[in-house]
C-alpha cells in the first residue's frame, strides 16, 4: 500500500511539471470551418441551441465569455479529449462579419446568404443525387425559399466567382 501510494504521488508530483499540452474532456465541433474547435467542459458546460447557430457558456460563471458558432460552420460534435482552443483566437465566431456564409432555417424552409459585400452569389441547390433542384441569385442578406422540396437531405452551393460555399442539410 505504501509503495502504491509513493507510486501515485510521484505521478502526480512529474504531471505538475511537465511541460506538455494538457489534454482535457472537451466538445470538439467540426464541420465546414477550416479548424476543429475544441471547447473545455470544465470552463464553458452549456449548449443553447438556436434557429442558426449554438452559444456555449458557462452555467456557473457568467463572467466567462461565451461563443457563438454557426451550424453551416460547425454542424459535427464529439466529446473527447483534447487541448482547449483559444476562445479568442478563433476566427469562425459568429461575430466575425467578414466571412460570407449560407444557412438553412428548416423551419421557415428558407436559405439564407450573408457576405462581406453586395456581390451576386448563384445559388444552386442539390439532391444527393447530385440533381440541381432550385437555383437562384442572392446578394447580402438576401433569402431563398426552400418550400418545393420534400424531407430529405440536400446540398446548397453558392458562388460569386471568387469565394464558394457549401452546406448540408436536413429538411423534415
Amino acid at each position: 500500500m505504501a509503495r502504491l501510494a509513493w507510486l501515485m504521488s510521484f505521478v502526480l508530483l512529474s504531471c505538475l511539471f511537465c511541460k506538455a499540452e494538457t489534454k482535457v474532456p472537451c466538445l470538439i465541433f467540426s464541420g465546414n470551418a477550416e479548424k476543429e474547435y475544441c471547447i473545455d467542459l470544465s470552463s464553458l458546460n452549456r449548449i443553447t441551441f438556436g434557429d442558426n447557430s449554438m452559444v456555449i457558456s458557462s452555467s456557473k460563471d457568467a463572467s466567462k465569455k461565451s461563443v457563438e458558432l454557426l451550424y453551416s460552420l460547425y454542424h459535427h460534435l464529439e466529446i473527447g479529449d483534447e487541448t482547449p482552443t483559444n476562445i479568442g483566437a478563433s476566427v469562425d465566431v459568429i461575430s466575425d462579419d467578414s466571412i460570407s456564409r449560407i444557412y438553412v432555417d428548416a423551419k421557415s424552409k428558407l436559405l439564407y446568404l450573408r457576405s462581406r459585400d453586395d456581390s451576386k452569389f448563384h445559388v444552386g441547390v442539390f439532391d444527393v443525387s447530385g440533381n440541381l433542384l432550385l437555383t437562384s441569385d442572392l446578394s447580402n442578406g438576401d433569402t431563398m425559399t426552400l418550400e418545393a422540396l420534400s424531407s430529405g437531405v440536400y446540398i446548397a452551393v453558392a458562388s460569386d466567382g471568387k469565394t464558394k460555399l457549401n452546406l448540408k442539410f436536413v429538411l423534415n
